[in-house]
């Protein structure tokens, strides 16, 4: 995991401790929030870090997942609370101490979904840092009350039987949830109403990541074939696609999915990856 300097174009910092080696296996496994950075890699140990540079402190790794596995990773908005959820829907909640350097677990919830073969995908937690959203491999999403610690929610739609949850992101003022799954269909949820109201559907196959704009006017989501659609809020009409045949050496391409997506502060650029050619791509609007 390397920290990035857009603007100096280079650089600036790696997540890991000298000699640190790990795999992390897809993007549901990176948490970031301001300077806090959580990962879990294929070695099972979460990793946090917080700050940047001389300023960086990086805490004791400790063991995460146990049998099932972890399917997502998130911060709390304050950047001082790791959600690690497992496969198994259970999750943990760990407190970074940073003045020790280590964090250390405080609870653990196991959500109940009303079927116990249903495992968890991935987690988000909302801007107010009050509710945690788990999506599952058969297509719902849970709402996980933290205050309450109980279940507040869940949503699906009519067809949603088998196709996995794989992303998930609230707007910014946290009204809505888009989530997507497996087999390419984003879903735009009213937390207000609680129901679905757009059905976004990629035309090349499923969708590894979604994310709302910080201002609040777009929804953009990456495709099996490389693109980025973005949709404009509201009217879910598609804005733009953003396609680049080119590699960053000038030649043509072999496309990859879009394993990453953020957006500029002012949702005038968004940066792209893709695991097709280990590329990280800067766009701006014209």
């Amino acid at each position: 995991v390397t920290l990035y300097d857009v603007e100096e174009n280079k650089v600036v910092d790696t997540f890991l401790r000298k000699g640190d080696r790990t795999v992390v296996e897809n993007p549901n496994l990176i948490g970031c929030v301001g300077d806090t950075v959580a990962i879990v890699g294929g070695d099972g140990l979460l990793r946090v870090s917080i700050g940047v540079g001389d300023d960086r402190k990086v805490m004791e790794p400790i063991e995460v997942g146990g049998e099932g596995g972890v399917a997502g990773v998130a911060v709390h908005p304050t950047g001082q609370h790791v959600f690690v959820a497992e496969k198994s829907a259970i999750i943990r909640l760990f407190v970074v101490d940073a003045q020790n350097e280590v964090v250390n677990e405080v609870s653990v919830w196991k959500i109940d979904n009303g079927d116990d073969s249903a495992g968890c995908t991935c987690i988000a937690c909302h801007p107010d840092g009050l509710i945690l959203a788990l999506g599952r491999d058969d297509g719902k999403v849970n709402l996980w009350d933290l205050s309450s610690e109980k279940l507040a929610a869940t949503f699906e739609t009519s067809d949603a039987s088998g196709k996995a949850i794989s992303a998930m992101n609230f707007s910014q003022k946290g009204v809505q949830l888009a989530s997507a799954d497996v087999e390419g269909m984003v879903q735009v949820w009213d937390l207000r109403k609680q129901k679905s109201v757009a059905s976004l559907k990629s035309e090349s196959g499923g969708v590894d990541c979604v994310s709302f704009c910080p201002v609040g006017k777009y929804l953009a989501y990456g495709t099996a074939s490389g693109d980025v659609v973005v949709s404009v809020v509201k009217n879910w009409d598609t804005k733009a696609v953003l396609s680049d045949n080119i590699d960053g050496r000038g030649k043509p391409k072999s496309k990859g999915r879009v394993s990453g997506l953020i957006w500029g502060k002012d949702a005038k650029s968004m940066i792209v990856s893709c695991d097709g050619d280990r590329m990280v791509k800067v766009w701006e609007e014209e």
